[in-house]
């Protein structure tokens, strides 16, 4: 691939291999479902930092996640990365309400391990 090429594909946020085979689905389309992220990458805009990830259960979308989804997602050593991408990270997607009373999404890892009295 040219350097041009690689460049256009920067302009569309082409730039993670992935996210060109697949279309953006709508992160509150899987909400309060068992899914396993398979592979996740960061995308900056205006200088910050968002995820784009990927499901092993939906195989033609991926999606975005927000500030709260990233923070967590940062915190992985590449040694756990390779992990995921591996044998993949159980997640459960919710919706929260900030002290604010404004929207923002969130996930519970591992779900099955997770009792269902957390306080969100």
């Amino acid at each position: 691939m040219s350097l041009k090429e690689k460049m256009l594909k920067k302009n569309s946020n082409e730039g993670i291999p992935f996210m060109s085979e697949r279309t953006r689905g709508k992160l509150d389309e899987i909400l309060n479902q068992k899914l396993t992220i398979k592979d996740f990458a960061f995308l900056n805009k205006d200088g910050q930092d968002y995820t784009v990830f990927i499901v092993d259960e939906i195989k033609d979308s991926f999606y975005f996640g927000g500030s709260v989804i990233t923070g967590a997602l940062k915190d992985l050593s590449d040694e756990d990365i390779k992990e995921v991408r591996e044998n993949g990270l159980p997640v459960e997607f919710y919706e929260g309400k900030s002290k604010n009373n404004r929207k923002y999404y969130a996930a519970k890892f591992y779900p099955d391990e997770v009792e269902d009295d957390l306080p969100f």
